[in-house]
């Protein structure tokens, strides 16, 4: 159960409440200071409407950034991870060249690869000194010999960079070729530019939607990323609504922390966007039954059977049937209170389950 629930249950969309009739008292003229609490209460009322539509903005930028700050921390520590493995091979250019896009591009503030980026340029810099040779008489014409240093590892090439990245897209491994790509084009941009961004919108594609259609939801922020980049390169057709809709689905995941009817209003939108992706007609089953509780420990048993019942039209559950038996039950025995609507929420007799 939430731990923020309804105070109270919402206002019926059907007939309004009985009122008993009272005698009419002599109508009286509106005074200054009744005007004057109306239109204090309609600045209110456009207050608390804006700050609502606010916060829910607020909400989805959230979250967009810490997939967006994930994302970024998993791909500093890998590039972290072989660079290190780049210097127990001897390869230091490459590592240099990891390095310097962690702590110069992405501007992140990770003391190993700083220090690790340190320790890779003195040592790339200095050459390896030759003996000092040993000086001996000569005859006055017989020059002395010159000490000479021994040249650093050899620069990156860029064909054996492409050749790599063919390589591993042969190969499939997609994740190999974005990073030997995204290295190519920080040492050369204009390198076979057309061929290498075409391999590089392959690759991100293929891997986006391997993560995207995955069973499990692990890399599934990493898939709608990759999405995003690929359409920087060029259109990528079906992809960008499979990723729309996975981004939808997240913000779903993070409403299950909230309370139960924005819950309920988040996961229906999904579910009439694309009610057979993933499970997301079990989440939605689950938001109407946390709402079913919330009423029910309020002892509100009429509105909680409501929500009860349009839970079972949407999933199958020994335990919720349990539930809306009481709280029929005991909504028969209590005063009647007014079943809930909800905006955005369909009315009596839906949602439907979806189709098979």
């Amino acid at each position: 159960m939430s731990a923020y629930q309804p105070s109270a249950p919402t206002p019926p969309s059907g007939q309004p409440p009985v009122r008993v009739h009272e005698p009419a008292l002599p109508s009286r003229p509106p005074t200054l200071a009744l005007i004057l609490i109306g239109l204090i209460v309609v600045c209110l009322s456009c207050s608390i409407v804006g700050l609502a539509g606010l916060a829910g903005y607020n909400d989805g930028a959230r979250e967009v950034e810490r997939i967006e700050r994930v994302t970024r921390e998993a791909d500093i520590n890998r590039q972290v991870e072989l660079a290190l493995t780049d210097v127990a091979g001897g390869n230091r250019d490459l590592a240099a060249l990891r390095l310097e896009h962690v702590v110069i591009t992405l501007g992140a503030n990770h003391a190993q690869a700083q220090a690790l980026l340190t320790e890779v340029r003195a040592v790339t810099a200095t050459p390896t000194p030759s003996p000092t040779p040993t000086v001996t008489p000569t005859l006055p014409d017989t020059p002395t010999p010159a000490a000479t240093a021994t040249a650093g590892p050899p620069p990156l090439d860029p064909d054996a960079l492409f050749s790599e990245a063919q390589a591993a897209s042969v190969g499939r491994d997609f994740r190999r070729t974005i990073e030997v790509l995204n290295i190519l084009r920080s040492l050369d941009p204009d390198y076979r530019k057309a061929e290498v961004e075409q391999l590089l919108h392959t690759a991100l594609t293929t891997l986006s939607l391997q993560y995207l259609r995955a069973p499990d939801t692990t890399n599934l922020a990493e898939g709608i990323l990759l999405a995003r980049q690929a359409q920087a390169i060029a259109p990528i057709g079906d992809l960008s609504y499979e990723a729309y809709i996975a981004g939808r689905y997240m913000d779903g995941l993070a409403a299950d922390g909230m309370e139960c009817l924005l819950s309920v209003r988040e996961w229906q939108s999904v579910y009439d966007e694309a009610p057979q992706y993933r499970d997301v007609y079990e989440h939605l089953g689950r938001a109407y039954a946390r709402c079913g509780d919330a009423y029910t420990y309020q002892t509100e048993y009429c509105p909680a059977a409501q929500y009860y019942r349009w839970a079972l039209q949407i999933i199958t559950d020994a335990s919720v049937s349990a539930k809306l038996s009481t709280a029929y039950q005991m909504c028969a025995q209590a005063t009647p209170t007014p079943t809930p609507t909800i905006e955005g929420v369909p009315a009596e007799g839906q949602p439907t389950p979806p189709p098979a």
